[in-house]
């Protein structure tokens, strides 16, 4: 009797110390998961913290922004340079990304530098602004790009390098060129380069026409062009020519609704007709290897000519009713090898 009550408590002792050991692996097992617990909780007060702190900076910015809420058609009243314009807020900000945008956005409100009438202070040659922002005001509203076509700036006669740095200044971009193909020829020229250049590879010297691929309506266009051969700076015609003017010929210069200039001639064709009197001023000083920029000006109804070598530009106002639109990019070469690249 004695030895099976031996065996019952060791056979007890077993049993408690498996119960204890099982206890012990579930409070070890309490601990770990604690421990995670109040690992996640410290992470969770951390996370809620950074979002509570960034929530109250947003509402401070909402707030801020509450104080000056704005709206398209405000009117803002500048001093530029010390001369006053108006204008609405929409004209500013119609450009994305650009120092007007941003300025006038809303955001900046309260930091807007202002005088004691409250115009906004900008400075900036009022003359050079005055242009940017009368440019501006004709495309508020409007769409500017058409295709693949973004209207530009029109840049003003013995104004293009200090304008071309204001417009910089402010942030618009000025790599909107026109993406032009030479298309059509008649006479001995050839299209290279899939249609960004043209060279006169005839037989003899004679004139030859080249046209433009795109038609021109509306809007203003920018084509930029490189004189990369001109025997002896001798003879480029530059210029429009309307499309509804089909016929092409060698001599196209003469056609009836023809409008450009010379190159290295003191002369000047309008409606075909050839005019040698310096036309407003225009001095044929466009040699070899010059860089130039036909903008085509729709909505004016005129075409210009600049010369980035010489920064000199030149004007053509453009009879509707003899060169009715679309109009099209026109050139003309004369000697064997002369040639013209597109570097739009």
């Amino acid at each position: 009797m004695a030895s099976n009550l031996s065996e019952s408590i060791v056979l007890l002792q077993n049993q408690m110390n498996l119960v204890r050991d099982q206890f012990q692996i579930v409070v070890e097992h309490f601990e770990a998961e604690k421990q995670q617990h109040d690992a996640d909780k410290a992470s969770f007060l951390k996370e809620k913290k950074v979002f509570d702190r960034e929530r109250s900076k947003y509402e401070n910015e909402l707030q801020q922004m509450k104080k000056f809420e704005v709206c398209d058609n405000d009117i803002i009243y500048l001093n530029v340079g010390g001369e006053k314009m108006c204008t609405l807020r929409s004209t500013l900000i119609q450009t994305p990304n650009t120092v007007l945008a941003m300025q006038f956005s809303g955001k900046w409100e309260e930091k807007i530098l202002k005088n004691k009438d409250g115009h906004v202070f900008l400075d900036y040659d009022p003359q050079l602004f005055r242009l940017l922002l009368n440019q501006l005001r004709e495309w508020n509203g409007k769409q500017l790009v058409h295709g693949k076509d973004k209207i530009i700036f029109d840049m003003p006669l013995g104004l293009e390098v200090q304008f071309t740095k204001l417009i910089r200044q402010l942030g618009f971009e000025q790599e909107q060129i026109t993406l032009e193909k030479f298309s059509k020829i008649f006479g001995g020229v050839k299209i290279e380069d899939d249609g960004k250049s043209v060279i006169h590879d005839g037989n003899g010297s004679s004139h030859s026409e080249i046209r433009g691929e795109k038609l021109y309506s509306y809007g203003i266009h920018r084509v930029q062009l490189k004189i990369e051969k001109m025997r002896s700076n001798y003879w480029i015609f530059i210029g429009i020519i309307s499309s509804t003017q089909t016929q092409m010929q060698l001599d196209s210069f003469h056609s009836p609704t023809a409008y450009g200039w010379a190159a290295s001639k003191l002369c000047v064709y309008l409606n075909g007709q050839r005019h040698d009197d310096s036309y407003e001023s225009y001095d044929g000083d466009l040699c070899e290897q010059d860089t130039v920029d036909l903008v085509i000006n729709c909505d004016k109804g005129k075409i210009q000519l600049l010369n980035r070598r010489t920064s000199k530009s030149y004007e053509i106002q453009i009879d509707a009713n003899y060169c009715p639109k679309p109009w099209q990019l026109h050139l003309n070469l004369y000697y064997i090898d002369d040639k013209v690249r597109l570097l739009s």
